[in-house]
């Protein structure tokens, strides 16, 4: 029985699975059960491709400190641009894995700034923090003329440290 499913194992590009292998010996007339076919495969270390792959990008350290709750769970500001939400994850696709960074407005409720990449950079983080700066702003000067709008310019971690409004570890930056 080894020697069999050895045999359908290398000629079907050593993909199958148990459940396959079973079903594939089963057609070609090999009476056997399922569970014996699990067994002899885990017995002679053979598993079959797998579909989709496990992504693990954090692995907690249960004796680090947790950040502060600096809102303390209260994402009902009185008024736009009090609190922004940002997130940085990761979303499975046909292509391959993408990053996804972006910053929501809590009082509106809206995405303010976003980016997608392929790698996993500081750029892509800051990238959406300037977009987000750059909606804001424009939003906030709509049909005003400025000879040297501020927003042109582009942030850089260091700079964007020195903005009341950024939450740098634990401390609130005044």
């Amino acid at each position: 029985m080894k020697a069999a499913i050895l045999k359908e194992y290398d000629e079907n590009y050593r993909c199958y699975r148990a459940r396959k292998m079973w079903l594939e010996l089963r057609g070609k007339g090999v009476v056997v059960a399922r569970c014996t076919v699990e067994r002899l495969m885990t017995t002679l270390g053979l598993q079959g491709a797998r579909r989709g792959s496990v992504k693990r990008t954090t692995v907690p350290d249960p004796a680090a400190t947790r950040a502060q709750d600096l809102v303390k769970r209260d994402f009902n500001p009185l008024a736009p641009n009090k609190l922004w939400v940002a997130d940085f994850t990761y979303v499975s696709t046909l292509a391959g894995w993408v990053y996804v960074a972006f910053v929501i407005d809590a009082y509106a409720r809206r995405i303010l700034g976003w980016k997608v990449s392929t790698s996993m950079t500081t750029d892509l983080v800051l990238d959406s923090i300037n977009q987000a700066i750059f909606t804001r702003y424009r939003d906030s000067t709509f049909g005003k003329r400025r000879d040297k709008p501020a927003w042109r310019r582009r942030w850089n971690s260091s700079d964007l440290l020195t903005f009341p409004w950024v939450i740098s570890g634990r401390e609130v930056r005044d």
